[in-house]
């Protein structure tokens, strides 16, 4: 059974995908353009950096296109 706080505006539930990354800039970016294309909505995708730099400045790219993005940073 879904928690009704997890739907979005559509009443769907909410997908979350969560993306480890670390000194890997190519890669995150390719699986946020992934995520962006699903046709699926909402989705949320968790990006936990593990130290890794320029994270925050891919991920800004992205903000139009995913419907929430929230960012872990473990330095």
């Amino acid at each position: 059974m879904h928690d009704s706080s997890q739907r979005g505006r559509s009443g769907r539930p909410l997908v979350s995908v969560i993306v480890r990354t670390k000194e890997r800039p190519e890669l995150l970016r390719e699986a946020l353009a992934s995520i962006a294309a699903q046709t699926y909505s909402p989705v949320e995708a968790v990006i936990v950096n593990d130290g890794g730099v320029g994270v925050a400045e891919i991920m800004d790219d992205f903000l139009s296109d995913i419907d929430h993005i929230r960012y872990i940073h473990q330095s």
